[in-house]
Formats: C-alpha cells, structure tokens, sequence
C-alpha cells in the first residue's frame, strides 16, 4: 500500500504564497520605477509651477492617494505660497484655506522638526478646522498627510503634502518613495530659481548693454552738435547771411 505524504500539498501552498509576494514585489518595483521616470520627465517644464502641478498629479495617480499640494517659500519674504495642487478636497479649494498662513507642518519646519528626517504624519490644522466647523464633508474624511521637506543641499525650499485616503496608512515603503521624490523635486526647484535668476541677470545685463548704447549714441550725437554749434558761432557772418537769405525781411 502506497503511503501519500502530507507535507507536499504545504510546499506546494508555499511556493504558491511566494510566487505570489514575489509577484507583488516586482510589480511594486516596476511602479516605483515608472514613477520616478515620470515624475523626471514631468520636471523638465522649463516654468516650476507647472512642473511640479504635473510632478505632483504623476505621484497622486500612481499612490492612490486623496490629495496633494505644495507649500514653497519665497525666497526674498521667506513666506509660503501655494505653488501647486492636486485634488484638494472641497474644503481647501475655499480662497481662505490655502493662503499660506502658518498652520502646524509650517511651524514644523521653521521649528526645524524636519531636520532628523525627511518625512512625517502630521495631522492637518487646517482640515481639522473643517471638521471642527461640521464641514467633514467637504474635508472628505481627511484629517492628517505626510508632510515631505523640499531640499536642495542643506537648503529648505518648501513642503509636499499628501493625503492617503480614509482609512489606509501610508506604508515604510511609500514613505521612503515619497522622501526620493521630495529630492527630486527640491532638486528642480532649485534648477527653477538658479534659471530664473540666470534670466533675470541676463536681462539686466541686456539693459545694462542698451544703457551703454544709448549713452555712447547720444554722447557722440551731442559732441556733433556741440562742434556744429561751435563752428556756427565761429562764423557769425556767415550764419547771419544764411538767416537772412532763407527769412529774407519782408
């Protein structure tokens, strides 16, 4: 009598469950991939707002999240502006939400509470207003985001903020992506501002060039003027004569 072992349908079931996690984890890879070239791709806009409104949508889509927006800080006034924003929940889309006033990831960072890290949960002062005021309707729910600081070096330049939708956590994994996206972003909003302030000199210096121009033109035309004007009153008899020829008395 053939004896059947038990322990062959285990393996078979294990093999199956590892298959399957590979599967996922490649599958998991190739989307990080694809993000990152997308988000690279959609950073070479030569205007930084409408890069980093495509950069942030590619990153939305591509981590389900709810929503997403970023805070960066004028370099000149050091205060936030909204420079981009993907499916904000109604309540942020109202003028009066998003017009920078500090709220508790501003006030992490300028504490420097990002220093250590890259990357947090932080609860959301200003969806938390929304709720607080009965409007969780139009908050959809969301109550916190992952706050990313934008760097370039040692330099801070703004904040990513994005929202995982109610009620899925953002796993270590999206975390570390989110920092490597930060970078890249805080990379090409720096390259934004170098390529602004490249502009802005190159324009000086054309207007510098046309002042130059116009002032050696000028200088030439008056010291023209002022020889004819010399050489006129030197010939007193002579310009006295024309005058009289061309407005003869009557």
């Amino acid at each position: 009598m053939l004896k059947t072992s038990r322990r062959r349908p285990r393996k078979v079931e294990k093999d199956r469950a590892t298959g399957r996690g590979h599967r996922t984890t490649t599958a998991v890879h190739e989307r990080d991939v694809a993000l990152f070239d997308a988000i690279a791709g959609a950073l070479t806009a030569t205007d930084v707002e409408p890069a980093l409104e495509a950069a942030l949508g590619e990153i939305v889509r591509a981590l389900q999240l709810a929503a997403g927006w970023i805070w960066l800080t004028d370099p000149e006034t050091e205060r936030f502006y909204l420079a981009a924003a993907h499916e904000l929940p109604p309540y942020l889309r109202e003028p009066e939400q998003m017009t920078g006033d500090p709220c508790w990831c501003m006030e992490s960072f300028i504490d420097g509470d990002f220093d250590s890290k890259n990357v947090d949960i932080i609860a959301c002062s200003r969806l938390r207003r929304g709720a607080e005021e009965g409007r969780e309707e139009l908050t959809l729910g969301l109550q916190s985001h992952a706050s990313v600081v934008l760097r370039f070096g040692a330099r801070r330049l703004g904040i990513m903020n994005v929202c995982p939708p109610v009620p899925r956590r953002l796993s270590e994994r999206d975390l570390r992506l989110l920092s490597v996206a930060g970078a890249q972003i805080g990379l090409a909003v720096e390259r934004g501002r170098l390529a602004e302030e490249e502009a802005s000199a190159a324009r000086s210096g054309e207007r510098t060039r046309l002042a130059r121009e116009i002032h050696d033109t000028l200088a030439q035309d008056l010291t023209a003027i002022a020889l004819q004007l010399e050489s006129a009153l030197g010939a007193g008899d002579t310009v006295a004569t024309s005058v009289r020829l061309l407005c003869p008395p009557y």
